[in-house]
């Protein structure tokens, strides 16, 4: 059964990159692809994916890089797990791309994602991770929204590689 690429969208401290780690690992060849990796290549020049601008058009090109690895290592044999937090209209990049991938949008309430950042290095202000949460356009584009927040990380996990197997499936 081959898995299309999946993505796992939302705001910040809503579990994408620990889902997303547990679920590739649970696959015997598998690529993870985070998009804020893929931003951070740029070095001068850098602007906030939130900022209008020059901001929204290096959030679509992160987008349309990361398809393109989706779609590289997926005809590679490759089961691909991403992550991104969708801003502006990035959601109708990966819609657009060939790689097409599964987009689950994770989602939990605005306290229980402070709490959550209370218990790591977070890289963002207060006002940008508020800020975040009430732009990110996740399930906008979305074939699936769950709310993760009476989820543990193994029920979550399990409800996501369901999800993802169905979609193989179908």
């Amino acid at each position: 059964m081959r898995l299309r690429p999946l993505l796992l969208t939302g705001p910040p401290a809503v579990g994408k990159s620990t889902v997303a780690k547990a679920l590739a690992d649970g696959q015997p060849a598998s690529v993870l692809i985070e998009v804020d990796d893929l931003r951070q290549l740029v070095v001068s020049g850098a602007a906030p994916g939130w900022e209008s601008g020059e901001g929204a058009r290096q959030t679509r090109l992160a987008a349309a890089h990361a398809c393109m690895l989706m779609s590289s290592f997926s005809e590679a044999g490759f089961a691909v797990v991403a992550t991104d937090v969708l801003l502006w209209d990035a959601g109708s990049v990966y819609r657009a791309h060939a790689a097409r991938p599964l987009l689950v949008h994770l989602r939990v309430s605005l306290d229980e994602a402070l709490r959550r950042a209370a218990t790591r290095q977070v890289h963002l202000t207060d006002a940008e991770f508020r800020h975040l949460h009430a732009c990110e356009r996740g399930a906008d584009f979305s074939d699936v929204e769950l709310d993760a927040t009476d989820l543990s990380l193994p029920e979550l996990t399990a409800t996501v590689t369901e999800l993802w197997s169905q979609d193989a499936r179908a």
